[in-house]
């Protein structure tokens, strides 16, 4: 990575424009080409413009959105928010776009980038990009509610039920389709692996948490940006929702996103009769269980029956042996007696 970056720094600098032209970005044309085809078509386009441009427009994205983006282009990963504590005074906040302050630091001067690649550079713990997995290693997604709650109380430090997630949720899925609608593989791989052990720490969630809102908004927002049949994070997403549907069913926002039905309320509903089908599966598979089970308690106790029969016809044995020996030592002894 560190050696990748080094054999860039000498390229033109380019300006990336975000959040409608309010925040720019300049970064390294070899940084951006090396990792993204369609910048790279952008950047070899503007070569034969008289003067060239040297700009990229991703001014539909929020500044922290492209400046977690950059961040990765130099270090091969990116900082998001934690959640927020609801303490006493917090105002809950549904929100679907990040502050600046929780993002990276804007790259906006080609000094700052150039301190950014020289560090990584230097630095051996720097992370490095890894190749894009097949699809079919793609990590699963445990839909067992008891593995979920383990995994939450095992390793989260932010409780649910106290904590906003709006802008982790947020941040993550944004970084993803941004990374997907510029083809940075390694980066939109990255992206969906946070998001999935961000709501693995959320984990089971229960009426009336906020996190509730949090998940049905990035539902809706997942599905916004739903792709044809690449549609991975929108799956995850309404996989969990299917998970904790009981919980969230009594939201408003979960009645709205419902009536208005398509895709979403279609993908949602697939996925509920799949849980409801393994759920039938597993009580069938339970009653099985337990009518073998039963029928294995009823030729226990039927043994046990047959056992204490046998005790007892031993017992009257026995008692009827011990009559006998007395019956014949009163009779020794009364010929002893005779005898002497």
């Amino acid at each position: 990575m560190a050696q990748s970056i080094s054999g860039h720094l000498d390229s033109a600098i380019f300006e990336v424009l975000a959040q409608s032209g309010a925040k720019r970005f300049l970064v390294h044309s070899g940084i951006l080409a090396a990792q993204s085809k369609p910048m790279e078509a952008i950047i070899k386009n503007t070569q034969s413009q008289e003067p060239p441009t040297r700009t990229i427009d991703l001014q539909q994205w929020d500044s922290a959105t492209v400046g977690r983006f950059v961040e990765f282009l130099y270090v091969g990963h990116y900082q998001a928010p934690d959640p927020k504590h609801l303490g006493p005074e917090s105002e809950p906040v549904i929100s679907d776009s990040d502050s600046d302050s929780d993002g990276p630091q804007d790259l906006n001067t080609p000094a700052t980038a150039q301190s950014v690649a020289s560090e990584t550079a230097q630095s051996d713990t720097t992370e490095t990009m890894q190749p894009r997995p097949p699809a079919d290693t793609l990590p699963q997604f445990d839909l067992e509610l008891h593995s979920l709650l383990g995994d939450r109380l095992n390793s989260s430090p932010f409780d649910p039920a106290v904590h906003d997630f709006a802008d982790v949720l947020f941040a993550h899925a944004r970084v993803y389709f941004l990374a997907r609608d510029q083809g940075v593989d390694t980066l939109q791989r990255l992206a969906y692996q946070h998001l999935l052990s961000t709501l693995r720490d959320i984990g089971a969630v229960e009426p009336g948490w906020q996190v509730g809102a949090n998940i049905i908004d990035l539902l809706r927002y997942a599905y916004s940006h739903a792709r044809g049949a690449s549609a991975e994070l929108e799956g995850l997403v309404s996989q969990f929702v299917a998970l904790n549907f009981p919980a969230l069913r009594g939201r408003d926002e979960m009645t709205g996103l419902v009536r208005e039905g398509g895709e979403l309320a279609s993908d949602l509903v697939d996925r509920l009769c799949g849980r409801l089908v393994g759920s039938e599966s597993a009580c069938r598979a339970g009653r099985q269980e337990a009518c073998a089970l039963r029928a294995r308690i009823q030729e226990e106790e039927g043994r046990l029956r047959s056992t204490e029969a046998e005790l007892r016809s031993e017992r009257t044995k026995a008692n009827t042996l011990s009559g006998q020996v007395q019956s014949m030592q009163m009779e020794l002894a009364t010929s002893q007696n005779r005898y002497y």
